[in-house]
């Protein structure tokens, strides 16, 4: 196993890919970024994040009725 950390915060993979914070929650909301729960916080495995660059037709965000709540909401979850 390499060195290092295996998993990103929403935030970290959300400055990998040159997004917004609150895209990314939505993305990882909908399913578009993986992530898993430990505990409260939202975690991105860097190996699903990488799989996910390599095959892009997979990371299509779409317009979603979420609002500005939810994503607060889910950003306050992942801080603890």
């Amino acid at each position: 196993m390499k060195h290092g950390k295996l998993t990103l915060t929403v935030e970290e993979a959300a400055a990998a890919l040159g997004i917004s914070r609150n895209l990314a929650y939505q993305a990882a909301r909908d399913g578009h970024i993986p992530v898993i729960r430990i505990g409260r916080r939202l975690l991105v495995p860097r190996r699903a994040l990488e799989k996910l660059l390599e095959e892009p037709n997979r990371f299509q965000v779409e317009s979603s009725e979420a609002t500005e709540k939810e994503v607060l909401h889910e950003k306050k979850d992942a801080h603890g």
